[in-house]
Formats: C-alpha cells, structure tokens, sequence
C-alpha cells in the first residue's frame, strides 16, 4: 500500500467512507475525509476517531488492503 493509494480514496468524489485492514487483523473506519492525515517522511497515515476521542497511526507498511463502503 502506499500513500498515494490512499489518497485515492480520500479524495473521491463524493466522498466514500472506507475501511483500513491491517496485518494484526484490526480495521479502522474512516467515515470522513478530514480524519484521515498523511506523514509522507516516515510513511505513517493518522486517523482521528471523535466518537472514542481517539488519535490513532498506522504505518503505511502495516496496511493489508482498503474496503469501500458501499
């Protein structure tokens, strides 16, 4: 996965929620455009999550695929 992989998905429009899948079997939920950041130096991608007042980062070599909502 890379970076530019997913800001294919950010930035469909309209907007699409989507799910990242990572190597340890979590996923996380990305339900808007504004909570998804990229750190393009060290490959790390930053979901913010306002329900559970949550930062959280992913490295970008962690991540096994993206599910659209449909």
């Amino acid at each position: 996965m890379t970076i530019l992989e997913l800001e294919t998905f950010k930035n469909i429009a309209p907007f699409k929620p989507f799910k990242i899948n990572t190597t340890d079997g979590k996923s996380t939920q990305i339900f808007h455009p504004d909570f998804i950041y990229f750190i393009p130096p060290i490959n790390r991608v930053v979901v913010l999550n306002q329900e559970l007042q949550l930062i959280k980062f992913i490295d970008i070599n962690q991540i096994t695929s993206i599910e659209q909502y449909v």
